[in-house]
Formats: C-alpha cells, structure tokens, sequence
C-alpha cells in the first residue's frame, strides 16, 4: 500500500479513545503494518535548515534534530 498520514489533529476524541488510538498506532508500527518516513536527520545547528526545508517544500518525511 502506498499511504501516507501527513498529519492528525485529535481534536474531538476524549483522553481514553485517543489513549486507544494510540495503542493501535503502536502496535500497526510494532507489527511493522506502518512506517516512519525519516527524511533527513540533523544536528541542533541545523535547525534553522531543516525548518526551511520544511517550509519551501523539500522534505518527504519527517526531519529529526538529534543532540
């Protein structure tokens, strides 16, 4: 399957169907049904790049700040 989640807003859910949701997430993720698409990873001096990748549009993915 080619699905992607591009983002979520749990707005509307109370704190134990959001609780529930989450323990599925984990477990379709466990169960490697669903990945994590890291696009790059970079250091804290890289911030203010991988912000602007964001915003002009260049990442497929998510951008990690490492320590």
């Amino acid at each position: 399957k080619n699905v992607s989640m591009v983002g979520a807003l749990g707005g509307g859910f109370d704190r134990d169907a959001m609780l529930s949701m989450h323990g599925e997430l984990m477990k379709l993720y466990a169960d490697g049904a669903i990945k994590v698409a890291i696009d790059r990873k970079i250091g804290f001096g890289e911030i203010r790049d991988g912000v602007q990748a964001l915003a002009d549009r260049k990442v497929r993915g998510r951008v990690v700040a490492l320590a």
